[in-house]
């Protein structure tokens, strides 16, 4: 047992100094700003590692870049599959997200639904949740699921009325948002202002979310 131990003790250091060796690579592939060397060094990363944090991030980076890139959608969610399935909670949730928007885009609702109801049921009630059951809203509205659309609703509003709270002003800021956004499109136009202005007020938008904002309320 004592051998087996030691063996597994050096595997471990192996795969350790592997793992260190191939992130100085990327480090030196980002600073060179090579983008084909960092997708190929993050597709070793994420091949040899897949179930670690560090494989989970280079599986969904590398299938977001191949879809940035309009290369192959088929590697792409190959690689985000991979992350989704490491089970590694940061990464997990937003492979299983970008999966969901890709499988709606190809017109595959059901699996697209499959995969964020893994994210917005899971334990973490988080803003990954929250965006979750924002895009199963759409989803279910469009393929005409009314009943379903309107449960998933309440449970969306439930989670943003806790999430709008939370001490990250980034978290409470989005989340204003995405409640004004949703409130604004469901026809209530006095909640939809207060939390539009609460997420302006909170300077914590990026550029192109801050317009939205200001178009939503000049509209109100």
């Amino acid at each position: 047992m004592v051998q087996y131990g030691l063996i597994g003790s050096v595997l471990e250091e192996i795969m350790d100094a592997n793992l260190k060796a191939l992130h100085k690579d990327l480090t030196a592939a980002i600073e060179a700003k090579d983008p084909e060397k960092i997708n190929l060094i993050r597709g070793k990363i994420g091949d040899q590692f897949p179930a670690t944090s560090a494989g989970a991030e280079a599986n969904f980076r590398l299938g977001i870049s191949l879809l940035m890139a309009g290369q192959s959608v088929e590697q792409a969610v190959e690689r985000l599959r991979k992350a989704a399935k490491a089970k590694q909670a940061t990464w997990t949730a937003q492979a299983r997200l970008s999966l969901g928007l890709v499988l709606k885009a190809q017109g595959k609702e059901q699996q697209a639904l499959f995969e964020l109801r893994k994210v917005a049921g899971g334990k973490t009630q988080d803003l990954a949740a929250a965006q979750a059951y924002g895009f199963m809203l759409i989803i279910l509205e469009d393929t005409g699921k009314k009943e379903e659309a309107q449960r998933t609703r309440k449970q969306y509003h439930a989670l943003l009325t806790q999430l709008v709270n939370d001490d990250d002003n980034e978290v409470s800021c989005l989340s204003h948002f995405m409640f004004g956004m949703d409130l604004k499109f469901s026809g209530d136009r006095q909640e939809a202002k207060k939390h539009l202005e609460a997420a302006k007020s909170k300077d914590g938008l990026k550029p192109e979310q801050a317009i939205q904002v200001e178009q939503a309320l000049a509209k109100l």
